[in-house]
């Protein structure tokens, strides 16, 4: 419960920064979309990079939470654009399908740490009314900041292939299995409507194979 009001709170920030744009005080050069003079200018920046396939929203931050610049990028020049700020980088990156080749590039810039987001935990920006890839990209680079993030583990290439290698051979396993079940079914003349009627049926030739893959199987009925 205090973590959902914490994340209110910041939700309630970042509708704050995106109204203000920028401080008033600052040059004009200075506001959202500043050349990146100002922004290599700073120490230590928080970055959010809302990642889509072709482009990437990107929000800059610095550690007062200031929107420094923000800026559509192609996704291929993620890592020629952050290595263009001079300085510390902390980077949030949103969680995709695609976002190992992402995140390994990136990990290897000089002065940059970089974090992907949860997707199942990050519930800030997936309940908000208000979502679209501006707002995304402020969300984890404030979050990031305030570190309020829910990080994702990454694993490391070693063990990102053998992971790949044992959904590759579940994947093969549970192909079979359905093969099996619905020629089982067929033999016997038995339809089901669903999953469930599965198990109802009690017969060990398709139980001992259910469990073979945990019970999660779909027939497309």
């Amino acid at each position: 419960m205090l973590f959902q009001k914490s994340l209110s709170i910041l939700f309630l920030t970042i509708l704050s920064i995106l109204a203000r744009g920028c401080n008033d005080s600052y040059d004009e050069r200075l506001c959202v979309g500043m050349t990146k003079a100002y922004v290599c200018m700073n120490s230590e920046v928080y970055v959010g990079v809302d990642v889509h396939e072709g482009e990437s929203q990107i929000a800059v931050l610095n550690k007062d939470g200031e929107l420094l610049e923000e800026k559509r990028v192609p996704t291929c020049s993620l890592t020629k654009y952050l290595s263009s700020i001079n300085g510390r980088k902390h980077v949030a990156v949103e969680a995709v399908g695609f976002v190992y080749p992402i995140y390994d590039k990136l990990k290897m810039l000089n002065d940059c740490t970089v974090s992907v987001a949860s997707p199942s935990r990050l519930q800030l920006i997936a309940k908000s009314k208000l979502k679209n890839d501006k707002v995304d990209a402020i969300a984890l680079g404030e979050l990031l900041r305030t570190n309020y993030l829910p990080v994702s583990h990454m694993i490391d290439e070693q063990a990102r292939e053998k992971k790949l290698l044992a959904m590759a051979r579940y994947a093969r396993r549970k192909a079979r299995v359905i093969v099996e079940i619905k020629w089982l079914l067929k033999r016997r003349g038995i339809k089901v409507k669903g999953h469930d009627d599965l198990k109802e049926l009690h017969l060990p030739e398709i139980d001992r194979r259910l469990r073979e893959i945990d019970g999660t199987v779909e027939l497309n009925y």
